[in-house]
């Protein structure tokens, strides 16, 4: 079995192209209304990406509500806790508008005629019919695309929404709330923020070769690993191990 293991992975180092997506990046948002998955796009907004993982891996966003719902428009949240303060603020952000608005995609909002004052909060296409939004104001920045969850999202969009003031002319409250007190377990609230780089198995920060060792186990006929499944089909395969395949060659 080890041998058949060893000529089909090196098979696999023959066929599977050298530049694949080595250190993706996703975060998980854990809500009370369930989990959501983002792969980031550091490629095409490093600015923003770093933004968004500044204020992740700080944790500012644990606790943070989504404030803002619309039907079939946006769901946004990062910008305040469930007392409705603000959270701590890192500075205004370039806009770097490049991928379209399109449903499932994530973007940061920002002050209307002021294209470069993005900071923490952000939201959640839910049409395609968001594409407008690209020739706003030189656009709206999408770093992000929900890879998981977006039923979570779809949920949310769904629920209740009640008229708080100010920000909260919109906001999404759970089906338990009963007015005219809003209380926190009405509220939708990420309870934490999570980045992960994908081939980090082993939560070192780092992809290496102690990450192949669940694949080995599952691919030798082990019990299946969630954590293994790297491009989310169901399933560990050969083709899970394509991100290590730029550290197996040396780049």
């Amino acid at each position: 079995m080890l041998r058949n293991l060893n000529a089909s992975f090196f098979l696999l180092l023959s066929i599977v192209c050298c530049g694949s997506q080595l250190n993706a990046q996703t975060v998980t948002l854990s809500m009370n209304v369930g989990d959501v998955v983002i792969e980031l796009f550091p490629d095409e907004a490093p600015i923003s990406v770093a933004n968004f993982l500044g204020y992740v891996n700080r944790g500012d966003y644990d606790g943070v509500i989504i404030h803002r719902s619309v039907p079939g428009f946006v769901v946004q949240g990062g910008g305040f806790l469930t007392n409705g303060d603000g959270i701590n603020l890192q500075p205004q952000i370039q806009n770097e508008f490049g991928r379209s608005n399109l449903r499932g995609t994530v973007a940061y909002a920002r002050e209307g005629g002021n294209v470069n004052s993005a900071t923490s909060q952000f939201f959640f296409n839910l049409s395609d019919g968001n594409r407008f939004l690209n020739t706003v104001d030189e656009g709206f920045t999408v770093f992000g695309e929900v890879v998981s969850g977006m039923d979570v999202v779809d949920a949310i969009s769904n629920l209740q929404r009640v008229n708080a003031g100010g920000v909260f002319e919109e906001l999404p409250v759970q089906d338990s709330f009963v007015s005219p007190d809003i209380f926190t377990d009405d509220l939708v609230v990420i309870n934490s923020a999570t980045a992960f780089t994908l081939g980090d198995i082993n939560g070192d920060d780092e992809v290496s070769f102690l990450d192949i060792a669940p694949f080995i186990a599952v691919l030798s006929g082990g019990d299946f690993l969630e954590e293994a499944d790297i491009n989310r089909d169901g399933f560990v395969s050969f083709l899970d191990i394509s991100p290590f395949i730029g550290i197996l060659s040396g780049q």
